[in-house]
């Protein structure tokens, strides 16, 4: 039997090379936190800006007639044949709910007609109940200048 006579072993003797590496691990974990948190840090000094004027928000009418504008130039692009009436359609529910958006903060481009209605977004749910049945007919139709009129009144009403 190994030992000594009274049976007991002695202790496991274990290289010393084993302690190193565990610590220059532990050091290496905390020296990337450290990196990490320096790097992510925020600045403390804050470095100043020259007095610059922000551009000025465009008014309501501004926004407005830009939007009665584009409205106008998706039923001539239709007239001239380089849209369909989908595209049309879509195009004007697009234009309709990015003036909601524009107009009010609303995030109406992402929201279903569902969420339109319960959103009370009266005259843009309108406009875009009427352009659901021709931006997903299995064919075609629709009047976009009638649809075109749709959405300028509901540029018009909003807000």
């Amino acid at each position: 039997m190994l030992g000594d006579e009274v049976g007991y072993n002695p202790l496991a003797q274990y290289w010393w090379g084993w302690m190193a590496i565990a610590l220059a691990l532990v050091v290496l974990v905390v020296g990337w936190y450290v990196f990490v948190w320096w790097v992510s840090r925020r600045a403390t000094e804050l470095v100043p800006v020259a007095d610059v004027e922000a551009p000025s928000a465009p008014s309501r009418e501004e926004v407005r007639a830009r939007y009665l504008s584009l409205v106008d130039e998706v039923v001539a692009s239709y007239d001239a044949g380089r849209l369909s009436t989908r595209a049309a359609h879509q195009k004007l529910g697009t234009l309709v709910r990015f003036y909601a958006q524009e107009s009010s903060g609303v995030r109406a481009d992402v929201m279903t007609l569902d969420d339109l209605t319960h959103a009370r977004l009266g005259a843009i749910a309108h406009a875009v109940a009427v352009y659901y049945p021709a931006e997903f007919a299995s064919v075609e139709n629709g009047d976009v200048h009638r649809s075109a009129d749709v959405a300028r009144n509901a540029v018009a009403s909003w807000w």
